[in-house]
């Protein structure tokens, strides 16, 4: 499991991405190709958003967001 939490530099929430959790356990399914990963994210305002992707899709919705 990995968990990342920003907070700006003088120890307050920004005002935007305030969680960020990615949690997956490939060992769980036949093969790695098959894992699947559970993203959690809250903003400031408690807006919280969970969604199930695919571990072998992710890299490549990540540098499509990054990219637009």
């Amino acid at each position: 499991m990995m968990e990342y939490k920003y907070q700006n530099g003088d120890g307050h929430s920004n005002q935007g991405l305030e969680f960020f959790e990615v949690v997956c356990n490939p060992n769980a399914y036949a093969t790695a190709f098959d894992a699947k990963v559970l993203i959690t994210m809250r903003s400031s305002e408690g807006l919280k958003v969970t969604t199930e992707g695919r571990l072998s899709n992710l890299k490549g919705d990540v540098d499509t967001f990054l990219d637009s």
